[in-house]
């Protein structure tokens, strides 16, 4: 199985897509700004230096691809007032979220520093995590911030659809959810630039090819679904430079090897 996915980080294969998105590149002849919105693909970018393997014309650019940093700080503010009244009130309340919103900063202070004030502030990895926080403390109210886009909406629904069904009363979710789609989309109607677009693998195995296609239909973008490794990142890169060339709007998917067209549908009736 391991070596299977090995191709996708093969160096041989990555520099011959890399030879092709030159050819492609030069037949295009201008600048082509090819968008992600991924920190994921970000970090392969980085890490694996794809931005030095590609011909002058052609830029990836990064987009909103961090849930926790378009996270309203209003949000996290109002957060931290439902704990303060809460503990004026004698309610005890947990507050759960994880890692990365911990120490965001507010003209208020971070979660971080409400912990430093004496209140009950806990680090979880998962919200399966808070919900177990919940079970074992039934005499406090538990509420997770729960930030992300569909990747983590799809569990957050998940595990509020149970707390329903067991009658969990005291296991609250703030939900700062978020989803991608629309955020290209107010990207486009702003004037963003960009000639096509690289879309997140882990997004699309719930959202599918298929909740991407309006943006293609309704703004002319090209779009590739891609997956994580360098050699799936310069394929999106390669598919991409085609369709411009050709004159072709539409969206492919290079990680098929993980989203379907229709993506996962279950998923999706939770969200």
């Amino acid at each position: 199985m391991m070596e299977a996915f090995s191709v996708f980080k093969d160096r041989e294969l990555a520099q011959k897509i890399t030879g092709l998105i030159h050819k492609e590149a030069e037949k295009i002849g201008r600048v082509v700004r090819i968008m992600h919105v991924c920190g994921t693909h970000e970090d392969t970018v980085t890490r694996s230096g794809i931005r030095s393997l590609l011909p002058e014309n052609v830029k990836i650019v990064s987009g909103p691809g961090c849930p926790v940093c378009i996270t309203p700080v209003e949000d996290i503010v109002r957060m931290q007032e439902i704990m303060r009244k809460a503990h004026e009130e004698g309610e005890k309340i947990i507050l759960t979220t994880f890692g990365d919103m911990y120490k965001i900063p507010t003209p208020r202070g971070s979660f971080a520093d409400l912990r430093s004030e004496g209140y009950d502030i806990r680090v979880v990895y998962s919200i399966y995590d808070a919900y177990k926080i919940a079970k074992s403390n039934p005499d406090k109210m538990v509420v997770h911030f729960s930030p992300g886009f569909e990747t983590t909406t799809a569990p957050t629904a998940g595990m509020l659809n149970a707390v329903v069904e067991e009658k969990l009363e005291n296991f609250k979710i703030y939900s700062v959810h978020r989803l991608t789609p629309p955020a290209v989309e107010a990207l486009v109607k702003k004037g963003t630039a960009f000639d096509g677009l690289i879309d997140p693998g882990h997004v699309s195995t719930i959202i599918g090819v298929r909740g991407w296609e309006h943006i293609t239909a309704e703004y002319g973008i090209p779009q590739v679904v891609a997956g994580f490794e360098p050699v799936d990142v310069l394929m999106g890169v390669l598919m991409l430079l085609r369709m411009i060339r050709k004159g072709e709007i539409k969206i492919e998917n290079e990680y098929a090897r993980a989203v379907r067209y229709e993506g996962n549908v279950e998923a999706q009736k939770l969200i």
